[in-house]
């Protein structure tokens, strides 16, 4: 049992999680304040999208993308019907991945994608981030 128990216990803590904010506009604040770029996933809650749970138990929990998403993005998670701010468009599909920065949408990324596939992504534009970042000489 004690085996059981601490298998448990080690994969609970092994698991990576993202660390999401709720609040796109307070987000927004403190992005802004911080100069770190928004993840920021739009969901349907209702009636529920199956796209988007898939990509969040399938592709997001990944440990290497989680990391990736809590080191170098500020992560939001919104309800599409709840979205109310000018920054970003309400998205006809989801799930709809808006990664913004400044006040900028810096990518768009729409619908499921495998995680080996989404991390080549995220490099893609973690990489454009810090081009942007380093003066050109």
């Amino acid at each position: 049992m004690r085996h059981l128990f601490a298998s448990f216990l080690l994969a609970a803590v092994a698991s990576a999680s993202i660390e999401w904010q709720t609040d796109l506009k307070k987000a927004l604040e403190i992005s802004n304040r911080l100069d770190k770029p928004l993840f920021i996933f739009v969901e349907r809650n209702d009636p529920p999208c199956r796209w988007c749970e898939k990509m969040k138990k399938k592709t997001l929990s990944q440990k290497d993308i989680s990391n990736l998403i809590n080191r170098e993005f500020l992560p939001v998670i919104v309800d599409k019907n709840s979205i109310k701010i000018q920054e970003i468009p309400k998205p006809k599909y989801v799930p709809t991945i808006y990664i913004l920065h400044r006040g900028e949408i810096i990518k768009k990324i729409i619908g499921y994608w495998s995680a080996e596939d989404f991390m080549t992504d995220l490099k893609e534009i973690q990489n454009s981030l810090k081009e942007r970042k380093t003066p050109h000489e």
